[in-house]
């Protein structure tokens, strides 16, 4: 059995799902001669949290494998947290951020004993939150609700009916078909609209761009189509660029691998007047990179303006001293 559990999860764990999540999984389709099993994941990026459910199953050879995985990106909005009735509401997150709200304890309750005492302090806090009639603070406390308790087993305690459909993305990746390769921040990125270039599934064998998009039911996020760009040039679109990663290989290397996965890719443009911190992300659809900057933008486009006359003896955008003259008015003839 061990050479077969080490080739299950040498198959399985460059999709990021943690070890002793497969090993659950292998075990509980052995100790039931089930062909099925599901497991369960919480990762945090950032403010993001998704939850990750993968589907497994046992062949015929006993050896298990992931069959797919449904990812939900639940993005809550950044709070801005208030003191009230000697209440700091950020203290109060930052106090339900340190808690795994996610584990059961190990007597099949929903959640450890660490949990449940928090969660038996953070309750009267919250209640006397709701108490006070403010409407931020009432706010703030269903944010946070929905943030950390929605789909644990605080929910299950408190009893609360939490509706998270408008913070809520879900789709399910088929690893064994299309979507062979994508990892769990893979995954991530593409819920969040970022795309990432793939060759798997070309009908030609050439790379492509894929991109998730919201489809417009009313209320609803859940559903997405796929979209695929396979004449965008990620290394044109950088050439014009001015960026200090650029000048060495090994940080082009990383700047371009970081796009290529759908990451949004910190970064520096050198100006005449310093550098400006940027992020990077690929946009196919408008064969462009957006640049989200700290800056202001005219700075950036100054930047690239410069950059591209020095290189290319012109500039990359048209300001009104670059625009072609108007043509001359031809003269009147004469009757």
């Amino acid at each position: 059995m061990s050479k077969r559990r080490d080739l299950f999860l040498e198959n399985t764990s460059p999709y990021g799902f943690k070890p002793e999540l497969l090993v659950n999984a292998d075990e509980e389709m052995i100790r039931f001669r089930s062909p099925n099993a599901t497991g369960y994941q919480v990762n945090w990026y950032g403010e993001d949290m998704v939850f990750f459910r993968p589907h497994f199953y046992r062949g015929e050879e006993k050896l298990p494998f992931l069959t797919s995985y449904e990812a939900l990106l639940r993005s809550v909005p950044s709070l801005d947290h208030i003191v009230i009735d000697s209440i700091d509401t950020h203290a109060l997150e930052q106090k339900m951020a340190a808690v795994d709200w996610f584990t059961a304890g190990p007597h099949y309750e929903r959640l450890t004993e660490d949990a449940l005492r928090q969660l038996h302090e953070i309750w009267p806090v919250m209640e006397q939150l709701k108490k006070t009639g403010n409407r931020a603070a009432a706010n703030i406390v269903q944010d946070l609700q929905m943030k950390y308790w929605a789909d644990s087993g605080a929910e299950y305690y408190t009893r609360l009916d939490m509706r998270t459909d408008r913070y809520d993305r879900s789709y399910e990746f088929y690893v064994r078909q299309q979507h062979a390769g994508i990892n769990i921040r893979q995954a991530y990125n593409l819920l969040c609209g970022r795309p990432l270039l793939r060759t798997e599934g070309s009908d030609n064998g050439m790379p492509y761009w894929l991109q998730l998009k919201p489809l417009m039911i009313p209320k609803s996020y859940e559903q997405f189509q796929e979209h695929r760009y396979p004449d965008f040039d990620l290394a044109e679109k950088l050439s014009i660029l001015p960026l200090k990663e650029l000048r060495t290989e090994a940080e082009a290397t990383a700047l371009i691998s970081g796009l290529q996965a759908g990451d949004k890719v910190e970064a520096e443009i050198e100006s005449t007047e310093g550098v400006i911190a940027v992020k990077l992300t690929v946009d196919p659809e408008a064969q462009a990179v957006s640049i989200q900057q700290q800056g202001s933008a005219p700075e950036i486009i100054r930047a690239i303006d410069d950059f591209n006359r020095l290189k290319y003896n012109k500039p990359l955008t048209q300001s009104p001293a670059h625009r072609s003259k108007p043509a001359k008015k031809r003269k009147r003839q004469g009757l």
